[in-house]
């Protein structure tokens, strides 16, 4: 196909379209993220995203052209950036959500009283948070596995006997996902609550909240180091599930001819065997107290397992991803032992994250996942070609990158990290809210002591 004023293949064009669409969505979250940090704008944000995407869907449902690639190309990059600024901003008002239930704000009443210590309400809301997280997740993983089954359902009912029926059928499975989004998203903005973040600075103009945020938090990025050590492993382990991911496509490609039915079914295990997985870990996690740093340990081992099999089919084809089973097995596999990272990964940003700019930090951590889907699988491709061809060999770098993010959190000191996040807030309370105002040095002096 001719792109970038070249002919090129469909691969190298897929490759580019999804860097165009990682740089574009870096871009808005960076900008947008601490946006949502002050004043009363964060729902309003969520509201516009969230109704944009679903716009976007509904055109690209009307582009069943072939002449029309170059525009659906362009809903495509629109569509998928809407939905991760939408996953970061709901993933944003997570902790709020937590903070505010009846119970936490009983439990923080305890804590005043002298009935309870600080410590155990930490616990209590570290727990309550990843409880309904994981409860969250195993609804998602339901509401995915039978919308799944619709959209298996109606593509079979369309048939794919001509290039006109396969546009039909595409046009009406996103149509039809469309308008799932539509109705789950109406409830939330109609029950949300207008929670308010911080006052913007004095002398700060409100389209420079934003980039003033971003700088900010770079100059004092070394009173965080525990909060970036988190995203620094959270972004290998990442990277490690993703290309992984990317490997096995791969691999399931050469063994498996492609059948749509198929391929969906495959989707099906994923996500019904998720279901499964995450009512199970939230049990395991409240019968046996476990905090989500280990909960997400346990998941990330999973994950390196899944790696050193691909490893083992360097020099073998009875097992290494070879055979049709093994994908299936892969799938169900995946369902039942990873989705702690999905679950656990907002809870601990939550823990380690200075909660007024907790939105600046959901998009930082968005961004995060999102830059390893796009850099792994370009170090992978290199890893193949000197390897002759042979895919397996790419699985040492993503066993190699998960065991070194499993490191990364497993030094992780939450206590530590919270120290940190009140040295920052200090810091930048100092320079942004008393640093402007020399004629009101002294009051401050006297509301620091006080």
């Amino acid at each position: 196909m001719h792109w970038g004023g070249k002919e090129t293949s469909t691969t190298s064009y897929i490759l580019d379209l999804n860097g165009i669409t990682f740089a574009v969505q870096l871009c808005i979250l960076l900008i947008i993220g601490p946006y949502a940090d002050y004043g009363t704008w964060r729902p309003y944000i969520l509201m516009f995203i969230n109704s944009l995407g679903i716009i976007v869907e509904v055109i690209e449902a009307l582009l069943d052209k072939p002449r029309l690639w170059q525009a659906n190309s362009a809903m495509y990059v629109l569509g998928t950036v809407c939905f991760n600024c939408c996953v970061a901003f709901f993933n944003g008002a997570f902790p709020g959500i937590v903070r505010d239930l009846p119970e936490m704000i009983e439990s923080e009443q305890q804590v005043l009283l002298g009935q309870k210590t600080a410590e155990e309400h930490d616990q209590a809301i570290m727990m309550e948070r990843s409880r309904i997280n994981n409860r969250l997740q195993a609804c998602s993983s339901l509401g995915v596995a039978i919308c799944i089954g619709i959209g298996i359902g109606i593509s079979q009912g369309i048939g794919s006997a001509t290039p006109q029926k396969q546009y039909e059928q595409y046009a009406a499975i996103i149509g039809f996902f469309a308008a799932i989004w539509l109705l789950v998203s109406i409830p939330y903005f109609v029950c949300q609550k207008f929670r308010p973040g911080q006052k913007l600075p004095d002398g700060t103009k409100w389209y420079l909240a934003g980039p003033t945020q971003v700088w900010q938090a770079a100059k004092t990025i070394r009173y965080l180091k525990h909060t970036f050590f988190w995203i620094f492993g959270y972004f290998l382990i990442v990277d490690c599930y993703s290309t992984t991911g990317s490997i096995v496509n791969i691999l399931q490609n050469n063994a498996i001819s492609f059948s749509a039915l198929e391929y969906s079914g495959l989707f099906l295990v994923v996500y019904g065997t998720s279901f499964i997985g995450y009512v199970a870990m939230d049990f395991i996690q409240r019968r046996f107290g476990i905090p989500p740093k280990y909960m997400f340990l346990w998941t990330s081992v999973w994950i390196v397992f899944m790696c050193l099999w691909g490893v083992i089919g360097i020099w073998t084809t009875k097992i290494g991803f070879h055979n049709e089973w093994e994908f299936w097995f892969y799938q169900g596999f995946l369902g039942l032992m990873t989705p702690g990272l999905f679950s656990y990964a907002p809870v601990i940003l939550a823990e380690v994250a200075p909660a007024p700019k907790v939105y600046l930090f959901f998009a930082l951590m968005n961004s995060v996942s999102q830059t390893s889907t796009f850099i792994g699988p370009f170090i992978c491709g290199a890893i193949i070609n000197r390897a002759n061809g042979n895919t397996n060999y790419a699985f040492w770098f993503t066993f190699l990158t998960g065991l070194i993010g499993i490191a990364c959190v497993a030094l992780l000191s939450v206590p530590k990290a919270k120290r940190d996040c009140l040295i920052y807030l200090e810091k930048e309370s100092e320079d942004l809210y008393h640093g402007r105002h020399d004629e009101n040095a002294q009051e401050d002096n006297v509301v620091t002591e006080a």
